[in-house]
């Protein structure tokens, strides 16, 4: 599962990835409290991971999400196995020389009802820039100073020309093409979140 949790504006602004200008509150990641995964199926079971270097923020007013937005170092991917980490950053997956970060902007916002969201955005990886949408949910923390998020989906890696393990036909020879992605993470006011 991917877990994303949504960036800072200041790295937003550093990395030229700029959040949707929305009335309301900026909520910063609290550090060690969310974490970025992901999921994918392959021949011999499933593969599990995450990323362990990331910035994330989200803008609420009155309790209602109204955008979401995250950098993500591509390097620090971890799926505790050190050659498949290596594997991963390269050419064949991530290209991580080259495409040094994940971005993932919101485009939409759609409440549906009891903490539930529709969240649509758009997720940029090997420069490449496609639309997901994921199942998100946000609620009041028990301290009440912020803010506990989560959302899941799922992306097709062929989308960004992730090929790797395909045959002439696109038929996957090894790794399935869906990944599932899963974010959680508590958010509090920007000017009171510590780095």
């Amino acid at each position: 599962m991917l877990r994303i949790a949504v960036i800072s504006v200041a790295l937003s602004c550093l990395t030229g990835l700029h959040p949707p200008a929305v009335a309301g509150a900026e909520y910063a990641l609290v550090p060690g409290e969310s974490e970025v995964g992901f999921r994918v199926k392959f021949l011999f079971g499933t593969a599990r991971g995450r990323f362990d270097t990331f910035s994330a923020g989200a803008v609420v007013e009155n309790g209602i999400l109204l955008a979401a937005h995250a950098v993500i170092e591509c390097k620090s991917i971890n799926t505790f196995n050190t050659i498949r980490d290596r594997h991963l950053r390269s050419e064949h997956f991530f290209s991580c020389e080259a495409h040094p970060l994940l971005r993932f902007v919101s485009t939409r916002v759609t409440p549906r009802g009891g903490g539930r969201y529709a969240l649509r955005g758009n997720l940029t990886m090997r420069g490449i820039t496609h639309e997901i949408e994921l199942e998100g949910e946000l609620s009041k923390t028990e301290q009440g100073l912020g803010y506990a998020f989560q959302a899941e989906g799922a992306v097709n890696r062929g989308d960004w020309e992730i090929t790797w393990m395909k045959n002439r036909q696109g038929r996957n020879l090894l790794i399935r093409d869906r990944i599932e992605i899963k974010i959680e993470g508590e958010l509090e006011p920007a000017d009171t979140a510590t780095g």
